[in-house]
């Protein structure tokens, strides 16, 4: 879900109303996403 929302271009700060989540922890997932098919690769 939150790759969907990212994906989409919604907002951090909306994702996190959303998903009921602090700031903090919406950002800290959007930046494992976006590290994450990076360490696949390697």
């Amino acid at each position: 879900m939150l790759r969907k929302l990212v994906t989409s271009g919604m907002k951090p700060r909306l994702i996190a109303q959303k998903m009921k989540r602090s700031m903090g922890a919406i950002q800290s997932r959007i930046f494992l996403l976006k590290k994450a098919p990076e360490a696949v690769s390697t």
